[in-house]
């Protein structure tokens, strides 16, 4: 594409902008090459914290890094100096991104570990009350689990107790949160 910063109604030619930085950067680099190079920044930053890369957070996380790259009239693309290979300069912007992304997994992650009250509002009944009217619909396991569950204790811990794995924790937890709401909606 030819190389013009003229104007249009809505402003400068911002993809011409782009591709002069961009062969300012390397005579050869185009958009598409950069977003190669992004990928692979990202590839490489999930290998390094240990994780194999999922194709659809690398294009997700691609996309993002892109952008943070060419907003503000390509700010952060030009703060590159060449000291290093482009490839080098863009693994800790990638690594930053992913650990932000996988900050972000791990919040959501966290919301397994609430009781199921913090997302039900109970009915009006003493705390006691409540609790034993709910493990009278609940099998002797369940019942297990929520006592579990009411101690404070973290899935490793309730795996190891009842001696099950992660995720049948995990499904017990989901099941005993269907319960306990279905019967919460019931009141």
């Amino acid at each position: 594409m030819a190389s013009n910063n003229s104007q249009s109604p809505d402003g400068p030619n911002f993809e011409a902008t782009i591709e002069d930085i961009l062969k300012l950067i390397a005579t050869d680099l185009t958009i598409e090459g950069l977003l190669k190079l992004i990928a692979q920044a990202v590839r490489y930053a999930y290998r390094f914290y240990g994780h194999h890369p999922n194709p659809q957070d690398v294009e997700d996380l691609t996309q993002v890094i892109a952008i943070l790259l060419i907003r503000d009239n390509c700010r952060v693309l030009r703060s590159f100096e060449q000291r290093s290979s482009l490839e080098t300069w863009l693994k800790p912007i990638a690594r930053h991104c992913v650990l932000r992304f996988f900050q972000g997994q791990k919040s959501l992650e966290s919301l397994e570990n609430l009781s199921p009250d913090d997302f039900v509002s109970q009915p009006e009944m003493e705390g006691e009350v409540f609790i034993e009217e709910i493990k009278g619909l609940l099998t002797l396991h369940d019942q297990e689990l929520l006592e579990l569950r009411l101690q404070g204790l973290t899935r490793e811990e309730i795996a190891g107790r009842l001696n099950i794995e992660l995720d049948s924790v995990d499904k017990a937890v989901r099941r005993l949160r269907g319960r306990v709401s279905k019967y919460l909606e019931s009141k």
